[in-house]
């Protein structure tokens, strides 16, 4: 599955100084259905495999996401962020499928940053 995922969220600093903060985030997502290359299980009939179609999935998915996080600046330009996120889809993938499709993510995000 292929989305465009279009994000609004919020950041809380709960810490701060000169080099580093400490803060929550929060928000909801707005995902767009692209493309579909996929296989799913009949439900009628666990044995067979059918493709997957854009009608199968609903075209716009919402999920909200909320985490913690910190940034350390080494320099004016440079430093590193860490955060940890968990995102939950709000409705299901599916649109007519009697399978209810719904993903809860954990994410770990490790990076660092050059500001030019």
């Amino acid at each position: 599955y292929k989305y465009i995922d279009i994000p609004l969220l919020l950041k809380f600093r709960f810490w701060q100084n000169e080099s580093a903060e400490i803060y929550a985030l929060g928000g909801m997502n707005t995902s767009l259905l692209v493309a579909v290359d996929a296989l799913h299980v009949d439900v009628g009939n666990v044995e067979n495999v059918l493709s997957t179609s854009k009608t199968d999935l609903n075209p716009v998915m919402f999920s909200w996401q909320a985490g913690i996080g910190s940034a350390i600046k080494f320099t004016e330009q440079s430093g590193l962020i860490a955060e940890a996120v968990y995102r939950k889809q709000v409705n299901s993938q599916y649109k007519d499928l009697p399978v209810d499709k719904r993903y809860g993510l954990i994410g770990l995000k490790i990076a660092a940053y050059l500001k030019f």
